[in-house]
């Protein structure tokens, strides 16, 4: 029983396979209210990392970004926002998210997993689309519970939305 067990899961090992990142044309877009009316949108990108499949099934989400590349298209927004106010990329060169589930009910699928930015690591839930060479992902993040830009900074939104565009590469 303990062979066939071993055998069961180097079979599952073999089968499974991983897709890189493709960080040319991977990246993440936010936007974000302003003053309760205005929305600032950007984007973050510089992404790395790997998906894994089990045959057609999605498996694992091991993804991070570079905050250091965010682009609002205003160059003085966007040094501010790479201070220590906000992502303070000189501490934190990286925001990452990593899956430790994937549900797939009908059409849907969910990753759920840790997200960390500055030196906050919380639960979030990634609503997901994929095809062959594409993942998009949606969620929406409560910027206070990372501090990012502080809680007294009342004048930009507390909810960010964000949304993912993981092109992948050829399987390894």
């Amino acid at each position: 029983m303990r062979y066939f067990i071993s055998l069961l899961f180097a079979l599952l090992a073999l089968a499974g396979s991983s897709q890189n990142i493709n960080t040319d044309s991977s990246k993440v877009e936010f936007s974000v209210t302003k003053l309760g009316k205005h929305v600032v949108e950007g984007t973050i990108t510089g992404m790395t990392g790997s998906i894994e499949f089990y045959g057609d099934f999605l498996i694992h989400i091991d993804v991070c970004i570079d905050p250091k590349t965010i682009n609002t298209e205003n160059k003085r927004r966007d040094a501010h926002l790479r201070n220590e106010d906000y992502f303070d990329v000189k501490n934190y060169p990286s925001i990452c998210f990593a899956s430790d589930s994937i549900i797939s009910i009908g059409d849907s699928i969910s990753a759920i997993g840790k997200l960390t930015m500055l030196d906050s690591t919380r639960n979030e839930t990634v609503a997901l689309y994929y095809s062959k060479s594409l993942i998009k992902g949606y969620l929406v993040v409560d910027r206070f519970l990372y501090d990012l830009g502080g809680e007294g900074d009342y004048k930009i939104g507390r909810k960010v939305k964000i949304e993912i565009f993981a092109v992948l590469t050829d399987e390894d």
